[in-house]
């Protein structure tokens, strides 16, 4: 599933997700197939759908955003998304992912 992303950034745990280390807005890119979660904000990178710890959906501002963790990992990956329609469509589509989301304040 190639999800219509409007930019991605990549994060530090632990900081808010509008903190971000690294975007891109030109060409992003969040690609997920069974198994593999494949994105791009520096530079390509593919990531096992096992080693994903958490997603969330943030709504903030009238922007939604994916957030997703990693197992181990020190940065996390945020997708903006047109809505809340397509980070759910997300989801749905992908029932190991769903069942790693947590709920967090916007």
């Amino acid at each position: 599933m190639h999800v219509p992303v409007l930019a991605t950034f990549t994060g530090v745990v632990g900081l808010p997700s509008l903190l971000a280390i690294a975007s891109n807005n030109l060409n992003p890119s969040l690609v997920i197939r069974p198994g593999a979660l494949t994105y791009r904000v520096t530079m390509a990178r593919s990531v096992s759908l096992k080693d994903v710890a958490t997603v969330s959906v943030q709504t903030t501002l009238g922007t939604t955003t994916l957030v997703f963790t990693f197992v181990g990992g020190a940065f996390t990956l945020s997708a903006k998304v047109a809505s809340p329609a397509v980070a759910e469509t997300v989801l749905t589509a992908y029932p190991e992912l769903a069942a790693k989301r947590v709920y967090r304040a916007s």
